[in-house]
């Protein structure tokens, strides 16, 4: 059973994340290093906790990495076409 995970990052940017099942938190790569040409990056990683948001009689997988309102995460919700938790 696929879970779409609906991850508001805190550039502004709103991704969906498709695991395995539902996860309690998600671990989102952050660089560590700026590579230049020929170098490598290497990444950490930050967990954000997944929350289920209900909308619509529906319960959808969220994670929050900024600042929001409940506004904010309804339109994302609607906008993103993300599926709700099966």
């Amino acid at each position: 059973m696929k879970v779409q995970h609906l991850l508001l990052r805190r550039n502004g940017e709103n991704i969906i994340i498709e695991e395995d099942r539902l996860r309690s938190h998600l671990v989102v790569p952050v660089p560590t290093e700026r590579g230049g040409p020929g170098k490598l990056v290497s990444f950490a990683g930050r967990h954000v906790k997944v929350d289920r948001y209900f909308l619509d009689g529906e319960y959808y997988a969220i994670a929050i990495e900024r600042n929001t309102s409940n506004h904010e995460i309804e339109s994302a919700i609607r906008s993103s076409g993300i599926s709700p938790i099966p």
